[in-house]
């Protein structure tokens, strides 16, 4: 059973941002590079915070099955999608 707090609740929220975004017709790439105020997708770690409360994006990994493709990003909004591998 999934517990109320800090962690979930940013979670669910983030997911309906996503959700939201996808269903607007956005594409992954600019969902995941998401930084909009109150609703991002792509966080920085809050300057400041304490050790046990450093949220923040660490990599973002997108999947093509069918082209057997997987694309890694740091954070998004700051790296882009530098790397693309392909899987055989």
């Amino acid at each position: 059973r999934d517990e109320r707090g800090v962690l979930l609740d940013d979670s669910v929220r983030r997911h309906r941002r996503a959700t939201a975004l996808l269903a607007a017709g956005a594409a992954p790439e600019v969902v995941l590079a998401d930084t909009a105020p109150g609703g991002a997708i792509d966080i920085a770690e809050a300057a400041g915070a304490p050790a046990w409360y450093r949220l923040g994006t660490v990599a973002a990994v997108l999947m093509d099955v069918d082209a057997r493709t997987l694309r890694l990003a740091g954070r998004p909004s700051v790296t882009g999608w530098p790397q693309e591998l392909m899987v055989v």
